[in-house]
């Protein structure tokens, strides 16, 4: 039960509704998101605020899966998790929004240089222990305040396709 608890990035409050975790990560899943994300959209709206989404693709999981083993995916997958936890604000919608998908929905000056450096400096950090982990596609998106949730998680995953497809 300890190792459980080490493993996860940090409980689900009471309030939240039922099944809007990740299992594995502890993070919000893609349902999770999208209602968290909600509020937060039409506040920047509000607000005019300008918010980024930031959309991180672990690279070839299933084919590390498949060379080291499903417990060393998801290592890989608990280590984007707390790698996303720790280099974002506990005020950031951070979610486990598909298998090897992760989004961050954050309002702030930082760039999106800035964004990216904060995943991949952590995932280098954290990944030291992994044997030849996947390399993490991380993209950000830029959008207005008022987009729906869903759309804007469809631009990331657009977005993603894009830098993986322009990827040697």
């Amino acid at each position: 039960m300890r190792r459980l608890l080490e493993d996860r990035t940090g409980p689900a409050p009471a309030s939240e509704p039922a099944g809007h975790r990740d299992d594995l990560t502890w993070l919000l899943n893609r349902a999770g998101f999208i209602a968290a994300a909600e509020p937060y959209l039409a506040w920047a709206a509000d607000a005019a605020e300008q918010v980024q989404l930031v959309r991180i693709d672990v690279d070839g999981l299933a084919a590390y899966c498949e060379a080291h083993g499903p417990e060393a995916g998801d290592a890989v997958l608990r280590c984007v998790a707390q790698t996303v936890h720790a280099g974002f604000r506990s005020t950031d919608v951070q979610a486990r929004v598909g298998d090897d998908d992760f989004a961050v929905l954050c309002i702030g000056s930082a760039t999106p240089d800035q964004l990216r450096d904060r995943v991949d400096a952590g995932y280098t950090t954290r990944s030291v222990g992994l044997p030849r982990p996947p390399r993490l596609v991380t993209v950000v998106v830029a959008a207005g305040g008022g987009i729906p949730a869903a759309a804007l998680l469809d631009a990331g995953d657009e977005a993603v396709a894009a830098a993986q497809a322009a990827a040697p």
